[in-house]
């Protein structure tokens, strides 16, 4: 089995690859960069295919003649065919089980986001919500906490995110130039846009340097440009801050 400690994978894509041979694949570090990790410690046996789980974000290297787990869909698929499965699932990451879109509507229909926004950041944020006629539990528990925000688009309040220990909530955290630029869906500029993207990446792990010289280059640029027009013609429905990060991290 995949095992991680005590979490088992059943199950898993099989992905093959000429280029999996090496143990040095860049495919084996994306994974590790995406938080993958090794589930099953055999060494690497110079096959051209692997296990990866997306539910355990385990992985393993293939060997001859060893099913490790049962392989998804009963067949391996190419690179390619993987990366379209994960960016379907990378969409939806830290929502609800039954959300279908990044506007953090739950199965009942709640818009509601959970805002990470410190200092100045904060105070900021506090005013918005404010002068958009949302209604504050507690204006000073609020402004002196470090907890996220619990901002309930459809009531119109905001406190504080009490449930930290909710995997589920605490999973959804978003940024605050995220959850402007969701929260005004198509009235936001494309500035806007442009920050919660880069806030997405920044989570991630990049390095503001490293985003400014890879948002200079021009197919990126165009990326972000197209991106931003669909979701602006979409009225947020559409290529959304936290999809078109995913798409980038995938190209990076």
């Amino acid at each position: 089995m995949l095992r991680s400690d005590d979490v088992t994978a059943h199950e898993a894509f099989v992905v093959r690859d000429p280029s999996l041979k090496d143990i040095d694949a860049p495919f084996f570090k994306w994974l590790e960069e995406n938080g993958f990790k090794k589930g099953f410690k055999k060494g690497h046996f110079g096959c051209d295919w692997a296990f990866v789980s997306i539910t355990h974000k385990l992985y393993a290297y293939g060997m001859p003649g060893v099913a490790i787990v049962k392989e998804t869909g009963g067949h391996a698929i190419t690179l390619e065919e993987f990366f379209e499965v994960w960016k379907i699932f990378a969409k939806y990451e830290g929502l609800d089980m039954l959300a279908m879109d990044e506007a953090g509507k739950n199965a009942r229909g709640t818009e509601r986001y959970y805002v990470r926004a410190h200092g100045v950041a904060r105070e900021i944020l506090y005013k918005f919500l404010m002068a958009e006629g949302f209604a504050c539990d507690d204006r000073d528990e609020v402004l002196g906490s470090r907890l996220p925000l619990d901002v309930n688009v459809t009531d119109r309040r905001f406190g504080l995110l009490e449930n930290v220990t909710y995997d589920g909530a605490t999973r959804r955290v978003i940024e605050a130039a995220v959850f402007v630029c969701l929260y005004k869906k198509s009235g936001c500029t494309y500035e806007e846009y442009l920050e919660a993207v880069r806030c997405c990446l920044w989570r991630k792990g990049y390095s503001h340097e490293s985003l400014d010289e890879y948002f200079s280059r021009d197919y990126i640029a165009r990326i972000l440009k197209e991106n931003y027009e669909r979701y602006i013609e979409s009225s947020g429905d559409e290529s959304g801050p936290v999809s078109a990060a995913v798409c980038l991290d995938l190209m990076y």
